[in-house]
C-alpha cells in the first residue's frame, strides 16, 4: 500500500528515563549540534555562563553532574552534555556522567561515538550493567541483532531481575522476527514491573505479528489499564480489534488516540485491508466530511477504494 494509506504501529523502545531531548534553547538538540558541542569542548571555548561560574569556588564531577541532569530535565540537552562533558574533565572515571553523554550520544545516532563511550565505562567497571544496554541498544541501531542479544544476554547475567534489559532483549528478538522468544521476555519484565504499560504493548503487537488477535486485545486493554493512553496503543488496539471484526470497537478505539477525521481515515485503510472497498470509500468520505482539511490525504485514499471496487 502507499504510504497515504498506513497506520502506524508503534513499537515502545525505552532509552534514558526522563529526557525529553528536546533543546529548549534551540530546537531539537540533532546529531550536528551534539558534534559542535564535542568540538566546543576539545577546543576549551567557555561560554559566558561559564565564565561566571569561574568566580565560585571550582566544582567537582559530581556537582557538574548534578547540574547536567537538571538540564537534562528540562530539556536541555545541549548544556547537559557539556555539564557530564566537564564532569569527565575533572574525573575521566565518573561513570554515571559518561553513561548519560553516551545516552545522548546514542539518542542523537551518534552510534559509533556512543559504542567508544560504553566501552570506556566496561573497561573501568566490567560489570557495570547499563553500558551493556547502551551497547545493546547501539547493536539494534546498526542492525547487528546477534550483536545486540548478546551484549543484553550479559546485561541480565549481571542483573536478571532488569524488566527495561527483558523489554529491549523482546525488542532484539522482535526485530528477528522470533515472537515467541520475545513474548517470553515480555512476559518476564511484566512478572518484574507489572504496572509498565509499554510491555503490554510491546507483547500485545508479538501476538498482532503472530495472528493471535484476540491476545493481542487482551494485552493492549492491559497496558491502557496502566495508564498508558498513547496513540500507538490505541492504533494498535484498532488494529487487532478490526482483525476481529470487530469495527465499531475499532473506530471508537481509532477516536481515541486521533482526531475523528484521522480515525475515519484509518478505518478506511483497515476495510482496505480487510477486502472491503464499499466500506473503505464510506469510512473515507466521512473523513473529508469531518475535516475538509483533511481532504487531500482521504481522497487519495478514497481513490484507491474506488479503484479496487471496480
Amino acid at each position: 500500500m502507499k504510504e497515504a494509506c498506513v497506520i502506524i504501529i508503534g513499537v515502545s523502545f525505552l532509552l534514558l528515563s526522563g529526557c525529553a531531548f528536546k533543546d529548549q534553547a534551540g530546537g531539537l538538540a540533532g546529531s550536528d549540534d551534539i558534534k559542535r558541542l564535542m568540538a566546543l569542548q576539545k577546543s576549551q571555548v567557555v561560554s559566558k555562563e561559564e565564565k561566571a561560574l569561574g568566580e565560585f569556588p571550582p566544582m567537582t564531577a559530581s556537582e557538574y553532574t548534578n547540574i547536567g541532569d537538571q538540564y537534562l530535565r528540562r530539556g536541555d540537552i545541549s548544556r547537559a552534555f557539556l555539564q557530564y562533558d566537564k564532569a569527565l574533565q575533572l574525573d575521566e572515571n565518573h561513570l554515571g556522567s559518561r553513561y548519560k553523554l553516551a545516552m545522548i550520544l546514542l539518542q542523537r545516532r551518534l552510534t559509533n561515538e556512543a559504542i567508544s563511550e560504553f566501552k570506556k565505562i566496561i573497561a573501568i567497571d566490567e560489570n557495570y550493567v547499563l553500558a551493556y544496554e547502551g551497547l545493546g541498544m547501539a547493536s539494534i541501531q546498526q542492525k547487528k541483532y546477534e550483536d545486540a542479544e548478546n551484549f543484553f544476554l550479559k546485561a541480565l547475567s549481571l542483573n536478571p531481575d532488569s524488566w527495561r534489559t527483558h523489554n529491549l532483549l523482546g525488542l532484539t528478538y522482535s526485530s528477528k522476527l522470533n515472537f515467541d522468544r520475545a513474548i517470553a521476555q515480555y512476559e518476564k519484565a511484566i512478572s518484574i514491573k507489572p504496572q509498565q504499560g509499554l510491555l503490554y504493548n510491546n507483547l500485545g503487537l508479538c501476538y498482532y505479528f503472530k495472528g493471535e488477535y484476540a491476545k493481542a486485545v487482551q494485552a493492549l486493554e492491559e497496558a491502557l489499564k496502566t495508564g498508558t493512553c498513547s496513540s500507538k496503543v490505541y492504533n494498535n488496539l484498532a488494529l487487532a480489534l478490526g482483525r476481529l471484526g470487530r469495527y465499531d470497537e475499532a473506530f471508537d478505539a481509532f477516536k481515541k488516540g486521533n482526531s475523528r477525521a484521522q480515525a475515519y481515515n484509518n478505518m478506511g485503510c483497515l476495510y482496505l485491508q480487510e477486502g472491503n472497498a464499499s466500506a473503505a470509500i464510506d469510512a473515507f468520505k466521512q473523513a473529508i466530511e469531518s475535516k475538509p482539511s483533511f481532504y487531500a490525504r482521504a481522497n487519495e485514499n478514497l481513490r484507491r477504494a474506488e479503484k479496487e471496487k471496480e
